[in-house]
């Protein structure tokens, strides 16, 4: 089971270049439902045997394989990408991990030169001062303006159910 939203680092506002992949990657620290990170991996363990997030190919994805609980997981990916809560010290630290990862990916080289072994698409990515000064607000402005129904796709794959078994 699949769940892709067609924003990805196209989306990100010229000024706040990584903004896309901070919003995607701060997806999974929880919904209106489940309050914490913590309470939405363990329903999302509930439901799938395994499962993974991210941005790649100018999409935002969630993909859950061994799919248990079709009807739960239908329901958890849609609010995922439906009602995110972006609580600010997990969103902190998030934006720690990723301006060091960015950060890393310069060390030791002319910045120029690291920039230049990235694909134009991910190159705007890698300015780890400018995923510092990226907010709370700047994640719910994106999410707002790019997060809508018509730009989501589910992909049902594998034993589906029952469609009668399906509310």
């Amino acid at each position: 089971l699949s769940f892709e939203m067609a924003v990805g680092q196209a989306d990100d506002p010229p000024d706040r270049p990584g903004l896309a992949l901070l919003t995607a990657t701060s997806l999974k620290l929880g919904t209106q439902g489940h309050e914490s990170p913590e309470l939405l991996k363990r329903q999302l363990n509930s439901v799938a045997g395994s499962w993974e997030s991210g941005l790649a190919a100018g999409r935002t994805r969630l993909d859950l394989s061994d799919v248990s609980d079709w009807e739960g997981a239908l329901s958890l990916g849609l609010q995922v990408f439906a009602e995110p809560r972006f609580p600010a010290g997990e969103l902190l630290r998030t934006r720690l991990k990723l301006a060091s990862q960015a950060a890393h990916a310069t060390e030791g080289r002319d910045v120029e030169d690291a920039a230049s072994l990235l694909s134009p698409s991910t190159r705007r990515q890698t300015d780890a001062f400018t995923l510092l000064s990226l907010g709370q607000a700047d994640v719910r402005e994106l999410h707002l303006a790019a997060y809508a129904a018509d730009r989501l796709r589910v992909v049902l794959t594998g034993a589906l159910p029952d469609p009668e078994t399906l509310d």
